[in-house]
């Protein structure tokens, strides 16, 4: 019987030899592969390779040949006449001869490169191709599974190799995100054949997967049946359907799985016809009398069914269950990528049952399978049990010449069909007839496999507004990853708005780390820009979102790798804590910005951290919580970086303090408790001495820290004594103005204005602090008596043990004293502090006369003589007596004098008392006793450098005129230093004059050289004031006399002494060979005395012998001398050296003398005085 009339004879042989080719699975490609080599085929040979590659049926021959590069990039020109020979090496260039083709020029050259340049192309291709094609084949390989149990669940499969790097470099990750760094490097040992750097490593063509924490709350958040639904989902596979052999689509198999369904759906027939039998045989024993025998054979024919019945539903569910294969073929001639694998959720499925979709029917089943299933129909409509059409595997019919079997009908084509049957009467159509025209005609878009599945919902679900979040959250999370890294932040407000209209936590959460993942490390603008959004959905969602799923996941971000991630975490600290409740800012906000500032090792998140800490403090109301904020501030303060500590000192504490004024709780609590932490840093002992921070030991800047900030919140302590309820009470109309506090002006900026932190309903801060300095000479309070018999005898207790030697402590002490004196006012500072200082001062001389093995702690003089005496020009005679008592009783007593040096110091800074200092200090010059007046050269020593020139020359030079030309030898090699330094110092003429003068004198004293203590302190300061002194006074006496005194020590018998001198005079000729010295001078003086001084450091210090090398040949370079000249002998030139100096001395005395008989005024008297040292 002819199945199809109008098919040709031809067409049905061409059908039949299809079907046998089909059954043909032994087809031998390796003759096809040899074939298409040898033809030279080799495009045709490639795509066959990689076809066969994809469907796991590799031909060896073809593996061999394109894993070697050279097989296919041989040049077929063959008739080149100088061939290019291919280098022996891929990757390196160090086979190749680039001279053997020289009469080719650069043109040979250029081939060769291009060859080169084609060849590590096409190598890096190869081996990402083959390390491509090897991750897809690991995957792909599927180990066969137990045939006898179909339960078994897929986890007992072996680990396949890309899943095991895969899982790998998951759990490093993990141990590297929480803290088991150990554990990590012992892992990453235990797998040294994997970089954990990289994971590119695991496999080229495998998406990065997520963290396995989140991997894991997906587990939670799916709930316990999800991965067993899962397995469940319909599976879609592209298989190819030309080639015979595919173990998928092979005929056999084919049969195979058509027979198997043919049978199954003959056994939920034969089972339906069962159960019909057993309704009638029930029916039959309720309806029918019957004898006894026949009702108890019926009632067990009844129970047996029933058991059958419940068996066979088993059954019939698991039929029901079956999915068959597609074998759908997807056509890309240039895909190199494996089989695409679909899975259609179950909810996709019951959506599919809907009535529209249940209109649906396939065209393309096989007839076996559609005449059962049409047998079956009528019973199988009502429980839903039976396979419908849209179960069935499609199968492709092309090789057969028709595509009909393909094509589903959408539900528009199926109502158009029935409209055009329906309403035209006598336009009958066959359903056959209408099947090929859509085949031909229409383009079906609802099952397209290639469209992104939100768009697949779309063409399948429709377009609705309450779909709408659902579709942005989906597109959104699909454009991120391919967004510029530039322009991501653009998708900031999509990404709120859809988090904030979201309906699920699960979705928002995925949303939220998106939005904190946007930047891998966001600068200040991109972190503002995130945090712009953040606060936007803060304003926007109610308190559970910001603080249930926001708030939580910056926790979550406490610890990131990233510095830059961790700071946005503590600005969004800042940025959120408006919009969270009272109850989350006492508890997880202060606890996130706690763990911050303890634990991060950047200093720029731990400044962040203050800064979000202070508003965060602004905002607390429980008390219970003011301590643990206080502790934080004091941890700040105690931290290494001063970016940290600035933010502490400005912000954070002023803010706290506010909160300690508005409680009343400012000197009992936060002064207190500072004072209590400057204590114990001050007695804190550095053991590691090494440990310097800006020059200065931890201990050192931590005690600084504190206090300085004790001083920025003078401004609080003031207002909280002076807004007291006695000096409120006591305001009258009648009250004097207040006294101008200038010097305490700086400090009362920003949050320590008292006009920006202190309102008051009924009185001005003016009127406030009017009754205080009122107040203060009437009566004491509480307020006001805290301050004067705690805090201030505490401080000073403090000071007494600290060393002079910390100058920058005690600079702090100062400082703070003056700004204590100057906010508290005149009164307090002279009625109230004052006395505290002197009864400490007494206790120091008593101290000082009675001294018997340590010298007691002076450090209250500079701090009573610069912090409370000078800002106030009326305590001048105070200071006149203080200074000069300890400036005459010290040296007496053979005390350390660096105290007095220090205020020295100090006080000559101040413009005001620098006269006032230079009258006391020649007191001292005029005192009869040696210690004294030798003490006060060394006084004017450490004020040189602040005094202003008309008190250099009216007093100071006076004064080391004096000293200098004291009959104690003591007195004048104290003055030397002085006279050196003031040439440095000062540019004047008359006072360089006056110097050089006085300096020759010195060297001039016959007996200069048996003072060796003399003689030292002079040769150093020759070296000193050469690069200063002008070139006449270097070559007349300085380069002679160090020359005569070279030829002195050389001399020496004494060996110490040798030592002393050869030392000073490295020192000092090491400065004068570099200075502008006339070639004869060089040639004829200083040459010779560094020979001298060169035969000294071989006795003495060979260490300096390179040096004096090195001065020497310095010397030779600049003389013009002959090499004759250069080698005469050296004590000639001394000697004539020194008797030029004696001829000079006395002239020159008796020439400056005359000057000194005139006023200084007079400076026609100096016009000519340059000439006067000139050599004649």
């Amino acid at each position: 019987m002819i199945d199809n009339p109008f098919v040709s004879d031809e067409e049905r042989q061409t059908d039949a030899s299809k079907l046998r080719d089909k059954n043909c699975s032994n087809f031998n490609y390796n003759d096809v592969a040899v074939k298409l080599l040898n033809d030279k085929l080799l495009l045709t040979a490639l795509e066959l390779h990689f076809e066969l590659l994809e469907n796991g049926r590799e031909v060896p021959k073809l593996r061999d040949f394109f894993s070697n590069p050279g097989n296919f990039e041989q040049s077929p020109r063959t008739e080149q006449i100088f061939p290019i020979v291919r280098s022996s090496s891929q990757a390196t260039l160090d086979s190749l001869d680039l001279t053997r083709f020289s009469e080719d020029g650069e043109r040979g050259v250029a081939d060769r490169v291009a060859v080169l340049e084609f060849e590590l192309r096409k190598a890096h291709e190869t081996i990402n191709g083959l390390r491509n094609n090897l991750t897809v084949a690991t995957e792909c390989e599927t180990p066969t599974h137990d045939q006898g149990d179909p339960s078994k669940d897929n986890w007992c499969e072996p680990i396949k190799p890309h899943e095991q790097r895969a899982l790998n470099f998951l759990v490093n990750e993990y141990l590297l995100t929480h803290g088991y760094k150990l554990t990590s490097i012992t892992f990453s040992d235990e797998n040294d054949n994997q970089d954990f750097e990289d994971w590119d490593d695991v496999g080229l063509n495998i998406p990065k997967l997520p963290a396995l924490l989140q991997l894991f709350r997906d587990v939670l958040r799916l709930g316990p049946g999800a991965y067993k639904s899962a397995c469940l989902c319909d599976i879609a596979c592209q298989t190819d359907q030309e080639e015979e052999d595919h173990p998928q689509c092979t005929s056999s198999e084919e049969g195979s799985i058509i027979n198997s369904l043919s049978k199954q759906a003959s056994s939920v027939i034969e089972l339906k016809n069962d159960v019909l039998e057993l309704e009638r045989l029930r029916d039959g024993a309720t309806s029918e009398p019957a004898e006894p025998d026949e009702i108890e054979i019926l009632k067990s024919r009844i129970a047996e069914l029933e058991k059958q019945n419940v068996d066979l539903e088993n059954e019939l569910k698991k039929v029901t269950q079956i999915e068959p294969v597609n074998s759908h073929f997807a056509n890309s001639e240039h895909s190199t990528s494996p089989e695409k694998f679909e899975v259609i959720e179950n909810s996709r499925q019951e959506e599919m049952k809907k009535p529209e979709f249940s209109q649906e029917k396939s065209v393309g089943d096989p007839p076996s399978l559609k005449t059962e299933v049409d047998t079956g129909g009528s019973e199988s409509k009502d429980d839903g049990s039976s396979l419908t059409d849209n179960d069935w595997t499609r199968i492709n019919d092309s090789e057969l010449g028709s595509t009909v079997g393909n094509l589903q009908f959408e539900p528009e084509i199926s109502e158009l069909l029935s409209e055009s049957t329906d309403n035209i009467s006598n336009r009958h159509q066959s359903a056959a007839f209408q099947r090929e025209v859509i085949s031909k005609c229409f383009i079906n878009v609802s099952k397209l496999h290639d469209a992104p599945p939100i768009l697949q919902e779309l063409l399948t679900e429709g377009i609705s507004s309450d779909r709408l979040v659902h579709i942005v959250t989906v597109s959104v999370l699909r454009i991120i990853p391919i967004l510029p890294s530039t322009k991501r932040e653009e998708i900031i407000p999509l990404l709120i708005s859809a988090i904030h209209l979201h309906p699920e936590p699960s979705e928002r959460e995925v949303l939220l780390q998106c939005i904190f993942n946007l930047k891998k490390r966001p600068n200040e603008d991109e972190r503002k820009t995130i945090l712009a959004g953040i606060v936007c959905l803060a304003r926007c969602s109610n308190s559970a979102v910001v603080e249930g799923e926001l708030l939580p996941f910056c926790w979550e971000q406490l610890t990131h790798r990233y510095t830059e991630r961790r700071l946005l975490v503590a600005e969004a600290c800042s940025a959120l804590a408006p919009y969270l409740s009272p109850t989350m800012r006492n508890s997880l906000l202060l606890s996130m910005l706690t763990q911050m500032l303890q634990e991060d090792k950047e200093e720029l998140v731990r400044a962040s951290v203050v800064r979000s800490l202070a508003l965060v403090v602004s905002v607390l109301r429980d008390m219970d919580k003011y301590l643990q904020c206080e502790q934080l501030a004091f941890l700040a303060l105690k931290d290494l970086s001063q970016d940290v500590i600035d933010g502490a000192t400005t912000i954070l504490l002023p803010v706290l303090a506010k909160w300690a004024l508005d409680t009343s709780i400012l000197q009992s609590h936060l002064m207190t408790n500072l004072l209590k932490l400057l204590e114990q840093q001050i007695q804190t002992k550095d053991l590691d001495s090494g440990t310097v921070i800006n020059k200065l030991l931890p201990s050192e800047v931590c005690c600084l820290s504190i206090l300085y900030a004790i001083q920025t919140l003078l401004p609080y302590l003031v207002i909280f004594v002076a807004s007291a309820p006695k000096v409120i009470e006591a305001i009258r109309p009648n009250l004097p103005l207040a006294e101008s506090r200038a010097g305490f002006a700086e400090l009362c900026h920003g949050l320590t204005n008292p006009a920006t932190f202190y309102e008051c309903e009924n009185q001005s801060l003016g009127v406030i602090m009017s009754a205080f300095d009122y107040c203060v000479s009437e009566f004491n309070w509480p307020e006001l008596d805290w301050i004067l018999a705690v805090m201030v005898p505490k401080l000073l207790d403090m000071l007494e043990n600290v060393k002079i030697s910390q100058s920058d402590i005690v600079n702090g002490f100062i400082s703070f004293f003056r700004s204590f004196t100057a906010g508290l006012g005149k009164n307090v500072a002279l009625n109230k502090t004052k006395p505290i200082f002197k009864e400490r001062i007494q206790k120091l001389e008593a101290a000082l006369v009675n001294v018997t093995t340590d010298w007691p702690s002076m450090t209250v003089i500079p701090v009573y003589i610069l912090a409370v005496l000078i800002p106030h020009k009326s305590e001048a005679d105070e200071i006149k007596n203080i200074l000069s008592k300890f400036l005459i009783s010290l040296p007496l007593v053979n005390a350390p004098l660096d105290v007095l040096f220090f205020t020295v110091a100090q006080m000559s800074q101040t413009a005001s008392a620098q006269d006032l200092l230079m009258s006391t200090l020649w007191e001292g010059v005029m005192h009869p006793r040696q210690a004294v007046r030798a003490a006060s050269a060394k006084y004017f020593m450490c004020a040189l450098p602040h005094v202003s020139q008309p008190l250099i020359v009216t007093r100071l030079v006076p004064a080391l005129v004096t000293l200098s030309s004291d009959p104690e030898t003591t007195v004048k090699m104290t003055a030397i230093p002085t006279l050196g330094a003031l040439l440095n110092v000062s540019t004047k003429k008359e006072i360089q004059d006056k110097v050089y003068f006085q300096l020759k004198s010195l060297l001039g004293e016959p007996e200069l050289k048996e003072n060796h203590a003399m003689l030292l302190q002079l040769i150093t300061t020759l070296g000193q004031v050469a690069p200063h002194s002008e070139q006449w006074f270097r070559e007349e006496v300085i380069v002679p006399h160090l020359a005569d005194f070279t030829a002195y020590t050389l001399q020496l018998a004494s060996t110490t002494k040798r030592n002393d001198l050869t030392l000073a005079l490295v020192e000092a000729f090491n400065t004068v060979v570099y200075c502008s010295l006339s070639k004869i001078t060089v040639g004829s003086v200083l040459l010779p005395s560094l020979r001298n001084l060169d035969a000294l450091c071989k006795d003495s210090y060979p260490v300096h012998h390179d040096n004096v090398l090195l001065m020497i040949k310095e010397a030779e370079t600049r003389s013009d001398s002959s090499g004759k000249a250069a080698e005469r002998s050296p004590s000639i030139s001394l000697s004539s050296a020194s008797t030029h100096v004696g001829q000079g001395v006395e002239e020159m005395k008796q020439k400056v003398s005359k000057i000194f008989n005139s006023p200084i005024g007079k400076t026609s008297n100096l016009s000519n005085l340059q000439n006067i040292f000139r050599k004649k």
